[in-house]
């Protein structure tokens, strides 16, 4: 079986810790070397005091991606993240390739066919720039077929790794919430009640006084 895999995990953790993890883990994949890890794309977006989210994307050899995915985690439990979650995933690729090398196969042959009859300038004009023709378009399928074969191969010899950062909903938010709204609240109250205080005693002065 050609298996091409593919492995997702997402850390939540405080926005002040994203940037720092993310770029322990970037350097992790570097220490690794090209032959086992390589950096395909790194974002960040959000503001510090806001929602931060990051996204790292690796691509890493296949007989090592469990043991760096452990390697990974490690970094981000000493970083005091929480994962949320974690994915592995497969496609299997054994009918694509074996379907696809036979195709290259046969255009490879087409191919020679035709440039045998160029070579030995058989038939009429129509016929051998027909040939031509052909020869080009059968060129163009077979660099097709590399293309797609390659990208397959490159799937199955490296999965993709990609890890989410995210920041979390801190638990003192649901307490303090409410909290501060009644806290507004009832500064809106002590405004009326103020208000509605001096409102009397602009009334009830001028009353007093003529009555004194």
């Amino acid at each position: 079986p050609q298996l091409a895999y593919v492995y997702d995990y997402r850390w939540q953790m405080p926005a002040a810790e994203i940037g720092p993890l993310q770029r322990r883990h970037a350097s992790l994949c570097e220490q690794q070397g090209p032959a086992v890890c390589q950096i395909i794309g790194m974002t960040k977006s959000g503001a510090e005091d806001d929602a931060v989210t990051g996204r790292l994307e690796m691509a890493v050899a296949t007989r090592q991606a469990r043991a760096f995915g452990a390697l990974l985690e490690d970094e981000a439990e000493d970083a005091g993240a929480e994962q949320i979650a974690a994915e592995i995933a497969s496609e299997e690729l054994s009918k694509q390739l074996v379907d696809t090398e036979a195709r290259l196969k046969s255009r490879t042959e087409l191919r020679d066919r035709l440039q045998d009859v160029l070579r030995n300038r058989k038939g009429k004009v129509e016929e051998l720039i027909e040939a031509e023709r052909n020869v080009a378009a059968v060129n163009e399928e077979i660099d097709q077929a590399r293309s797609w074969l390659k990208e397959m191969e490159g799937r199955v010899a490296y999965s993709r790794v990609t890890v989410h950062y995210e920041t979390g909903t801190p638990v003192t938010s649901d307490f303090l919430g409410p909290v501060t709204g009644a806290l507004g609240s009832l500064g809106a109250i002590f405004g009326y009640l103020v208000a509605f205080l001096i409102l009397i005693g602009s009334v009830a002065l001028p009353v007093a006084g003529v009555w004194w």
